[in-house]
């Protein structure tokens, strides 16, 4: 029987904190957004404003998404073997 995996033995990657240039550009946004906000890429105050407001961008091609032909692939062999599917985010 598998054992669970404790938190301690997983390997955390953690991301590096917001650089100062950010920070300053992304002034009027909660230190904490900004955070999460850099950890996606998204640091130009164009595109944070864009994404805030759920503009996207002019192409919405779900497959320019990373990795998400294996995305699809591993929800194909779930749904196969009638496995239970759950998404985050």
């Amino acid at each position: 029987m598998n054992q669970p995996t404790t938190i301690q033995a997983k390997k955390w990657q953690i991301a590096p904190p917001v650089s100062a240039q950010v920070q300053a550009d992304l002034a009027d946004i909660s230190p904490i957004l900004q955070q999460i906000l850099y950890n996606r890429g998204l640091v130009e105050p164009e595109a944070v404003q864009a994404f805030l407001d759920g503009r996207f961008p002019d192409s919405t091609d779900p497959f320019l998404l990373s990795d998400m032909d294996k995305a699809v692939a591993r929800i194909e062999q779930a749904i196969a073997n009638e496995e239970t599917v759950v998404v985050y985010g």
